[in-house]
């Protein structure tokens, strides 16, 4: 479960931090208040593509931080032991993007590539909807977040 949202510096955001509670948290508010922007930040820490535009408009860099309570997610526990990152019931997901379009992830402080956030960022996933990591992940996509974090029969439409 996504526990706590940290961003700096990303798109139009100097600071931001979201601390998630137990069960449902809905993201709401105006057309143009940063809602896409909270799930695009996070979809990074996932292992999304990243650009130099996304950095706000004179930093030098973002910074993504998303810690994810790994409790009820065996699968995303068992991947960090196997890759020698574990941190017991919690995980810290970086993403640090450069003005100059280059791009660092982090997994508990552990400098990885890309494609290791986009692994573990299925194996958080793995017990929610299939979908979600995509739909998060991928430009382009409709966002969905109430449907990618929270399982899938606890939604009420």
């Amino acid at each position: 479960m996504l526990a706590q949202l940290t961003i700096s510096n990303f798109a139009i955001v100097r600071e931001l931090e979201i601390d998630f509670q137990s069960g449902m948290t809905a993201i709401t508010g105006e057309t143009g208040a940063g809602k896409s922007i909270a799930i695009d930040a996070l979809g990074l820490c996932l292992g999304s593509r990243s650009e130099a535009a996304m950095v706000r408009s004179g930093a030098t860099r973002a910074d993504i931080c998303a810690r994810f309570s790994l409790k009820d997610t065996p699968v995303a526990r068992q991947w960090l032991e196997e890759n020698q990152l574990d941190d017991q019931q919690e995980c810290l997901l970086r993403r640090v993007i450069s003005s100059d379009g280059r791009s660092r992830g982090f997994i508990n402080g552990t400098a990885v590539p890309v494609s290791q956030l986009r692994e573990l960022g299925a194996a958080v996933n793995s017990n929610t909807r299939p979908t979600c990591t995509s739909a998060v992940t991928q430009a382009g996509t409709p966002k969905t977040p109430a449907r990618c974090l929270c399982p899938s029969d606890r939604i009420i439409v």
